[in-house]
């Protein structure tokens, strides 16, 4: 059994019965590095199944929000962005706390190179809601 399975299962428990607690959770790049983050604390219930997993993880807590949060943020920044930029501007915006707790990427794809600029300007105009942050992560195709 691969370490995802017993660490998703975690983060699907967080998830389900904690919503008004739950922030996010993640598996490294390397497939390790699981991290959990939980509004305020991490409930008991979440700190026994991680422990029963025998398996290295690490939790955030009062991190200040809870996924609903997140989402809301991500999705505001979505038609912020999306009502400035150009239209032939194609873009993808998520949530990225594995970079780090609060963030919010907004990655722009493909487009002549003053495409990108203008994007690079509406980008550097949004503001994100408290208590998220906003990164550039800009790639040309």
């Amino acid at each position: 059994m691969s370490q995802q399975q017993p660490l998703g299962e975690v983060a699907y428990l967080a998830e389900t019965a904690y919503p008004g607690e739950f922030a996010y959770a993640f598996l490294g790049a390397q497939g390790n590095d699981f991290k959990i983050g939980f509004k305020d604390d991490v409930p008991p219930e979440i700190v026994a199944a991680l422990s029963k997993t025998g398996l290295s993880s690490s939790i955030e807590e009062h991190v200040g929000f809870t996924q609903a949060d997140y989402e809301d943020a991500t999705r505001s920044v979505i038609r912020e962005f999306d009502g400035l930029a150009a239209p032939e501007v194609q873009f993808v915006v998520g949530p990225t706390p594995e970079i780090s707790v609060g963030s919010i990427t907004v990655t722009v794809h493909g487009g002549s190179e003053g495409t990108l600029a203008e994007a690079k300007r509406v980008f550097d105009s949004l503001t994100a809601p408290v208590p998220f942050e906003l990164i550039w992560g800009r790639t040309v195709d």
